[in-house]
């Protein structure tokens, strides 16, 4: 049986400390016997010749340093200028294989995509709804193009396989393909140093402190329990900081790597994702925090429902207070040991597993 080959067209560097689903999937991937080789190409973040270049530590793994040569991305006929002299770049070292299967994420890489059709199929990699992320009226026109244009969906939430569905009228083959962890279950782990000096109990966080993050919910939260410490470990800007800078029971560590990630959550009685109410997405921390086995509650979200009823869910101040006075009161062997074990379900090996057996699916259809 032919290996698979793929190109991964990335919205995150492979060099990105955060490890996010774009390098964390296809990490996996080369894990799995049937993949022979990833070509991981990185966004663009320099403007001149795109580069390729093997990974020493990861058999099988190529990096293609993406480079643009105009500026103006905003216009069609630049992006597309921009991404054939990037496909130009890539020709030689696809000659290592007769056929590759592309994956892309963000909308505005579909001529890209496009010109790398003649190799092999094309799937879009639908994580986020780009159009509402970004207010963008322009993306929902290219998320339409790209589910029509590609050869498959994967998508990465329940709502965004429905609508895959409805987009292509039920004509594309659609794999639902959620978030996971790379984390292996623990009991404990050393306390970092920064944390040491942060009294209990303790609330944690880790993740980007992005739009999605409702500081007004933990602001409210914090002042209406000060004995409450927030542990929050991830990239914050200025704002969030000087929006906080009066709550001295709560911690902006900033950011950690990602291998050290797991021991500042394992020293947190609670762990948390308090996200803005309706967010569209799939949270991968609330995956990473059942590997600790301490309770969780998230804002009511479709990666909490599904993992009912390992996670808690709550709404508003009053209902978020409640939770977390029951969560820091658990003593509850059992269900530490029952997140544990729902951890092991949801694991980058098993979703890569997943894609292929889709794959092979799709080969046999």
């Amino acid at each position: 049986m032919e290996k698979y080959n793929f190109i991964n067209l990335s919205k995150e560097k492979w060099s990105n400390p955060r490890r996010a689903r774009k390098q964390l999937l296809f990490e996996a991937l080369l894990t799995q016997p049937a993949v022979q080789e990833v070509l991981y190409v990185d966004p663009p973040d320099h403007f001149g010749w795109t580069h390729i270049k093997p990974l020493r530590d990861l058999r099988g793994m190529r990096i293609c340093e993406r480079g643009y040569f105009l500026r103006g991305e905003r216009f069609a006929s630049i992006r597309a200028i921009n991404r054939w002299t990037v496909y130009l770049a890539m020709r030689k070292a696809l000659k290592t294989a007769a056929q590759w299967h592309t994956v892309f994420y963000n909308p505005w890489d579909l001529c890209l995509a496009k010109f790398l059709s003649p190799y092999g199929p094309i799937l879009y990699d639908w994580t986020e709804d780009w159009a509402v992320y970004h207010e963008s009226t322009a993306l929902v026109f290219q998320q339409r193009a790209a589910i029509d244009m590609a050869s498959g969906i994967i998508a990465a939430t329940e709502n965004l396989a429905d609508r895959a569905r409805e987009l292509s009228k039920d004509t594309k083959h659609i794999l639902f393909l959620p978030n996971a962890t790379a984390w292996e279950p623990i009991e404990s782990q050393e306390c970092p140093q920064d944390m040491m000096h942060i009294s209990s109990p303790r609330i944690g966080y880790i993740g980007h402190l992005g739009p999605w993050f409702d500081k007004d919910l933990v602001l409210a939260l914090s002042r209406a329990r000060p004995e409450w410490q927030w542990v929050m470990v991830g990239y914050a800007d200025g704002t969030l900081n000087e929006f906080f800078q009066d709550s001295k029971n709560i911690h902006l560590l900033g950011r950690r790597p990602f291998t050290k990630l797991q021991s500042y959550m394992a020293q947190c009685e609670v762990l948390v994702a308090p996200y803005r109410e309706n967010i569209e997405g799939d949270s991968s921390k609330l995956y990473d925090y059942l590997t600790l086995g301490s309770p969780i509650i998230s804002t009511t979200m479709t990666t909490a429902k599904r993992l009912q009823p390992h996670v808690r869910m709550a709404s508003g101040v009053e209902s978020w207070l409640h939770a977390l006075e029951q969560a820091l009161g658990e003593n509850d062997p059992a269900a530490r040991e029952a997140r544990h074990q729902v951890s092991l379900q949801h694991t980058w090996d098993l979703r890569a597993a997943t894609l292929l057996e889709w794959l092979d699916g799709l080969g046999n259809a």
